[in-house]
């Protein structure tokens, strides 16, 4: 979907998210004030010193096959 750099913080990584068409989960790289913007959860990026969030408040279960988009 997207990439964003020069993100100060997790918020702004959100708001991002919002105001893409078609977003719902945002990575936000605080060592880099990298963020990644995702429309499924399965595509955001795992890792130890990141956060995840999604716009909606979606859960991902990926044990269940729960993708965490906004359609379901």
């Amino acid at each position: 979907m997207g990439n964003v750099f020069d993100i100060p913080d997790e918020e702004e990584c959100l708001e991002a998210c919002g105001e893409t068409t078609g977003c719902v989960w945002a990575t936000y790289f605080e060592k880099d004030d990298f963020c990644a913007l995702t429309a499924n959860c399965h595509d955001t990026e795992t890792c130890d010193d990141c956060s995840i969030a999604s716009i909606n408040n979606a859960n991902c279960d990926i044990d269940d096959g729960d993708t965490g988009d906004a359609g379901e």
